[in-house]
């Protein structure tokens, strides 16, 4: 039960908008710092970060439960505490390589890093805009080598280009709210998918009916504590060992090698995922690790047989290109099955927004369809007029948009219905572009665009747009208004944005970019778009029929899979699982996600729902636990000089 108040403290008010500013502020800073200075965990960057669910740990099970004591008017209503997290989440999408992290590196990095022997000077430079990118060789190098003594950060270097990239980054925002106000009611009450993620801050603020509970409903479970005690007991013991070598540590990872041709099966144990994974259905649950072994095997045969379609295409790569090719297939193919599947509730949307049609409600959305529907159509003329002006031309512009929108949103579902926090597209939009297009007629801007589209194309490890669909659920549990929440989250972008470009600049300025070593954002993150572009403007190549044969050959493979999926009730497996088996984030989570397969089988198989629910608090401490102890141990990285690298995430 969540009790709401009916007083002037419900629902959005000054102190919740207040306390969650705080948050944002702590996140936005905190983030960049811990990664790039202290090289530790990433505070955010990915879906349901440390840092978010550490600052709300703190405020519900600490700041919250103490103002009950003191006086339980002064203690959060449940729509004050939604307020708060989905200003954490949206901003949590913002610094280190969800944005801002990778702007400022990316732009910087092509008039420093290029040499004769790259010979960027001469096929990349000449062709990318004035306004694009910093072009004062000092302000870029002092960027990447630190200040000169006396010196100060030349801030008026970069107003241009962060104004105009941030008017794309404004506008790519508020189509992905645009895209979340269109499809929120077909999976939320219609395709009524789980989103696991929603299900952890709803449960840390859930109470137990009667006279002024002063705990949440979780923390008064015993069952909670064991599992929160779990990943808390062997994460903190690895981290004293950093103080006293001789403790050792507890190994959480592994590999086993069962598979032919030197093959072998990551076993990591990720006990957030654990949690996470007994919280969806055991059908995606299954397809996740069963088809991540399948295509394991697929690829072992393949290098047995010495079949491969070459390297990697890009950093992000990860295996054999002819099974990513593969499940892009499947993963375009599970995209436009649900936009067709979502159809009649797209066509109630557009008939609401050129007709008004009062027959159908908007008004429980963040804003009306109508809004929703021209500011995505506008929002996707500026886009691809903005990349025009960047030097695309209109085809290329057009189809890398078309190819970014269809990983925004299926990324986007996948999350809000696996609860997978690490995840991305199999394939990304401009290696997709350039292999499915050829890049024989790609003239050098096309490909001086094409390489700095990494920044919003590339790391897809915390895009916003399932931010906003979990802030859109958790609102609708709570029954607040959505449009009342469209001021909050406006602010906490605005300030995710402004102070995380702050500090990074500020920092990068300060210590010297170069010095962060190790950190993604400043090495291959930065560097690869350029090299990768470069090299095929030098070298180029007609389409790939070899990938496109393996993407026709993916999307025929889940259209079957599909296909019994709806055809016969009770079909034990979900097809997603086909599309992600062979990306990075499934090769760390898979053993994570099978463990709590088996136990959730074997519960509902034994138990039945009602055991499945008592046990529930122990999963869910799997999760916070976890997030408790990686906190706290990161506040004490901040202030001690041992560094306990990425204790919690990758």
């Amino acid at each position: 039960m969540l009790k709401q108040h009916t007083s002037k403290f419900s629902g959005v008010t000054w102190r919740s908008v207040l306390v969650g500013t705080i948050a944002v502020i702590i996140l936005s800073i905190s983030s960049p710092y811990v990664n790039y200075a202290l090289r530790g965990s990433y505070v955010t960057a990915n879906y349901l970060p440390l840092g978010v669910v550490f600052l709300f740990f703190v405020l519900v099970g600490g700041v919250n439960v103490l103002l009950k004591y003191i006086r339980a008017e002064w203690a959060f209503t449940s729509s004050e505490l939604v307020t708060i997290f989905v200003m954490l989440i949206v901003s949590a999408a913002i610094p280190t390589n969800a944005l801002t992290g990778l702007l400022v590196s990316t732009l910087a990095a092509p008039f420093y890093y290029a040499t004769p022997e790259n010979r960027w000077a001469e096929f990349l430079d000449p062709y990318i805009p004035k306004w694009m990118a910093p072009r004062d060789p000092e302000a870029i190098r002092q960027f990447w080598e630190g200040l000169s003594p006396g010196a100060s950060i030349p801030w008026n270097a970069w107003l241009l280009p962060l104004a105009m990239w941030l008017s794309f980054a404004a506008v790519l925002i508020f189509v992905c709210l645009c895209v979340v106000v269109i499809l929120r009611k077909q999976w939320v009450e219609k395709e009524r998918l789980t989103f696991p993620l929603a299900q952890v801050p709803f449960e840390m603020m859930r109470e137990e009916p009667g006279p002024k509970p002063k705990w949440p409903a979780l923390m008064k479970n015993s069952l909670f504590w064991i599992g929160f005690a779990i990943p808390a007991f062997i994460l903190s013991w690895n981290c004293l060992s950093e103080f006293y070598p001789f403790l050792g540590k507890i190994a959480t990872t592994g590999s086993a090698q069962i598979l032919p041709a030197g093959h072998s099966l990551s076993i990591r144990l990720y006990f957030p995922i654990i949690g996470y994974a007994y919280l969806i259905n055991l059908d995606v649950s299954l397809s996740i690790w069963l088809f991540h072994i399948l295509i394991k095997l697929q690829e072992a045969m393949y290098a047995q047989f010495g079949f491969s379609l070459g390297a990697g295409d890009n950093m992000y790569s990860y295996g054999e290109p002819a099974i990513e090719w593969q499940g892009y297939g499947a993963f375009i193919l599970f995209v436009l099955v649900s936009l067709w599947m979502a159809r009649s509730h797209i066509r109630d949307v557009f008939r609401k927004a050129f007709t008004g049609d009062p027959t159908i409600n908007d008004s429980e959305e963040f804003f009306s369809y109508r809004v929703a529907v021209f500011g995505l159509i506008l929002g996707v003329i500026f886009l691809v007029g903005w990349l025009i002006f960047a030097g695309m031309s209109p085809l290329i512009a057009i189809f890398l948009l078309a190819i970014a929108g269809i990983a925004y949103l299926g990324v986007t579902k996948v999350v809000i219905d696996s609860g997978l926090v690490y995840l991305r597209s199999p394939v990304i939009a401009p290696s997709f572009t350039a292999y499915a297009l050829g890049t024989k007629s790609f003239t050098p801007s096309t490909f001086s665009g094409l390489a700095f589209s990494y920044i919003w194309t590339g790391d897809l490890k915390a895009l916003i747009m399932p931010a906003f669909a979990h802030a859109a659920k958790l609102g609708s549990i709570v029954k607040m208004r959505l449009r009342s929440l469209l001021k909050p989250i406006a602010l906490a972008v605005f300030l995710a944005v402004v102070l995380s470009l702050w500090y990074t600049l500020y920092i990068c300025y300060s210590e010297g970019a170069l010095n962060f070593h190790g950190v993604f954002v400043f090495r291959g993150g930065a560097t690869f778009p350029f090299e990768d572009m470069v090299n095929k403007l030098r070298n180029p190549i007609p389409a790939d029929l070899s990938r496109l044969s393996f993407l026709g050959l993916g999307g025929t493979v889940m259209g079957g899979l599909m296909f019994f999926r709806y055809r016969f009730a009770g079909w034990p497996v979900h097809p997603i699982g086909f599309a992600l088996a062979r990306l990075l984030p499934i090769e760390l989570s898979w053993f994570s996600v099978f463990i709590a397969w088996f136990f959730k089988m074997l519960i509902l198989k034994y138990g039945g729902v009602k055991l499945f629910r008592r046990v529930r608090p122990f999963f869910f401490g799997l999760i916070l636990g976890q997030f408790a102890a990686a906190g706290f141990w990161t506040v004490v990285d901040m202030f001690s000089q041992v560094s306990f690298g990425i204790i919690s995430g990758w």
